[in-house]
């Protein structure tokens, strides 16, 4: 089973895919929107969140989040599958921004400052 969960709260956005019951098990959108509201910038809240999964039920998958808090909008982008695939813009950015591999992922992903 594929599941996509979105999860907005007030000035996140966030979207989660893998095997199902995996994310759910752990609530993995909520897991990083408290990582973010713990003081993590975007990048390292996706990070720990997929890694917890990883950790507390061996689960599989990714998450793609926006943080709107941080005036320039905050990206993270995790997983750790082999691959998946992720678009996205900020005014920052010039352009859309995509990719399917883990190489792909910008390692200067905007901070929150």
């Amino acid at each position: 089973m594929l599941i996509l969960l979105r999860c907005r709260y007030d000035l996140w956005h966030h979207r989660a895919t893998g095997y199902g019951e995996d994310i759910v098990r752990v609530l993995l959108s909520r897991m990083a929107v408290d990582q973010l509201r713990a003081g993590l910038a975007a990048p390292a809240a996706a990070q720990a969140a997929v890694d917890y999964m990883a950790k507390r039920v061996g689960g599989t998958g990714g998450l793609a989040m926006l943080d709107f808090t941080t005036g320039s909008s905050g990206v993270g982008i995790a997983f750790n599958t082999p691959r998946m695939a992720f678009a996205y813009q900020t005014s920052e950015d010039g352009g859309p921004l995509v990719g399917i591999d883990p190489a792909d992922v910008p390692r200067s992903i905007h901070k929150k400052t």
